[in-house]
């Protein structure tokens, strides 16, 4: 097969990438690869093949898999992807952790042998990559342009607590505060408090979540910018200190409203699906993007924003990235928002798309998230 096109999300900072490889045999058949790559420890951890599928279904695959990680794809060079590729392959091997089962041997070799064969064609480009395994000048690449100080003290405090080395050494050049850590693990971002002191210094009030729990820090971040573009010069700890589960649920929770919604049809049951593939089949269609995840007594339906501008902010709040939730279980479809502009909007399009099937029973505000813990919990019935 021969290489036709590839682009990766632009969301490096963020820690985790899709990439997309399309490869078309001599009969013009397309075979499409989908990688979602973690930049933490955890390499290839999911691997996707679409064979033979139209423009409009391949479009509509990558939009529904790259959604969650927010951003913009750009387009990758053979060499690039096919790099990116090995890059992240070995992290799996390194940190022992398991290799997607539908990514064979087979594809491997595949991918090894197009990549031996483009350095021995004095490709540059892949050579320099290859050698450089903190991703060299690629990695700008695969980065969003920073819009502001405020965004960039965010994504730069956001990779230490991740314990992400080579983001810390590709924005500071410096192997030693690549090496600093705080974490044990590759921890948790929750929140941020961002106090500008002056244009190169920046004090951070932190939550974070690591193996034994959580804890709140005092950053000091010093920065440098030329013409647009920024460096990390330093980050000093001054604070470090456990917070209990409580409090942290008290400062990233918001405001949450739940619409609630009874299933109409009262003679179907478990064992008739027809009205829940109707409500399943419904909803994955109201965006592309949505994400569909099954629990023990139904199934959550998650959308974000289209982008991380919640990075972009002097507060930074993990879950700012949700625009609404969708809950189905047995008896009632639950819908969580943050703001009422999007909870009228998509109140008003259920009630369309799903009209005679259920309705509205009436709308619950709660000042802190409700529907997750409730969710988690078990329970067959949300008590209000």
């Amino acid at each position: 097969m021969n290489f036709k096109r590839s682009f990766c999300t632009n969301t490096r900072l963020m820690g985790a990438m899709m990439m997309a490889v399309e490869w078309e045999s001599d009969i013009s058949r397309i075979e499409a690869h989908v990688f979602l790559l973690d930049s933490e420890g955890l390499g290839i951890y999911d691997f996707f093949v679409k064979k033979d599928a139209s423009d409009r279904a391949l479009s509509d695959f990558y939009i529904n898999k790259s959604s969650c990680f927010g951003g913009e794809n750009v387009e990758l060079e053979e060499a690039e992807a096919l790099s990116l590729f090995a890059h992240f392959y070995d992290k799996n091997i390194r940190n022992e952790k398991d290799i997607p089962e539908n990514l064979t041997k087979e594809i491997y070799d595949f991918y090894i042998e197009k990549l031996n064969r483009c350095k021995n064609n004095d490709d540059m480009s892949c050579f320099e990559f290859a050698k450089d395994k903190s991703l060299g000048v690629m990695f700008n690449k695969l980065c969003k342009k920073i819009d502001s100080e405020y965004e960039f003290v965010n994504y730069m405090v956001m990779r230490f607590i991740a314990r992400d080395r080579e983001a810390l050494l590709s924005f500071s050049g410096s192997e030693l505060l690549s090496n600093q850590h705080i974490t044990e693990i590759n921890g948790t971002f929750l929140y941020n408090h961002v106090n500008r002191k002056s244009n190169d210094r920046y004090i951070c009030s932190t939550v974070y979540e690591d193996i034994y729990g959580y804890y709140e820090t005092k950053l000091i971040v010093v920065i440098e910018k030329n013409d647009d573009i920024y460096k990390l010069q330093s980050i000093i700890i001054t604070l470090n200190n456990p917070i209990s589960e409580e409090d942290v649920f008290e400062l990233i929770s918001k405001r949450e409203a739940i619409s609630v919604f009874n299933i109409l049809d009262e003679s179907s049951s478990v064992d008739d699906l027809d009205i829940f593939d109707k409500i399943d089949n419904v909803i994955t269609n109201l965006y592309k993007s949505i994400q569909r995840l099954e629990y023990e007594n139904g199934v959550l339906y998650t959308q974000y924003w289209s982008d991380n501008s919640h990075v972009d902010d002097e507060i930074y709040v993990i879950n700012n990235d949700i625009q609404f939730l969708i809950y189905v279980d047995n008896e009632r479809l639950y819908l969580a928002t943050y703001d009422y502009e999007t909870q009228i909007f998509v109140e008003n399009l259920l009630k369309s798309v799903l009209e005679n099937v259920v309705e509205l029973d009436g709308v619950y505000e709660f000042d802190q998230n409700v529907l997750f813990d409730f969710i988690q919990s078990g329970e067959i019935d949300l008590i209000f």
